[in-house]
């Protein structure tokens, strides 16, 4: 249970013991999850252990360059440099949103394996080092 600071409970859970895991269920009442509340849920003992499971399931393996290599191959497509690896995942997915869902927070027909790369992408954040820089008006600096 997650408290704020008044005393009103924010987050409500309860550990059943399963036989894959322990999971860990939201009473969430349909509203969306806040960033305290996530925070929580990604520091919660279930969510590191499904995170593993999930790792391990998918050999490690980045499933979206996986599947990249797999369409390039199918289309007759010969792919350059790093596209032609499939990176190590090293982080783990919510396809559906956990802020959205968090019900599907530990299903595991909606957790994904990605490298930081494709994670990255999937979130719409790109490395500053390929973004554009702005021009200055003029060179003149002082």
């Amino acid at each position: 249970m997650v408290l704020s600071k008044d005393g009103q409970i924010l987050l409500q859970y309860s550990l059943e013991k399963t036989p894959e895991c322990q999971r860990v269920s939201f009473v969430r009442e349909g509203k969306k999850m806040t960033d305290r509340e996530a925070k929580a849920f990604y520091n919660a003992a279930a969510w590191k252990h499904k995170r593993m499971q999930i790792l391990e399931r998918d050999h490690y393996e980045c499933q979206d360059c996986r599947k990249r290599l797999k369409d390039a191959v199918a289309a007759g497509r010969i792919l350059q440099g790093e596209d032609r690896k499939i990176r190590r995942a090293e982080e783990v997915h919510h396809i559906v949103e956990l802020k959205e869902h968090p019900e599907l927070g530990l299903e595991d027909d909606n957790l994904i394996s990605l490298c930081v790369k494709c994670h990255n992408l999937r979130h719409g954040r790109t490395p500053r080092r390929f973004q554009r820089k702005k021009k200055l008006a003029s060179k003149e600096r002082w």
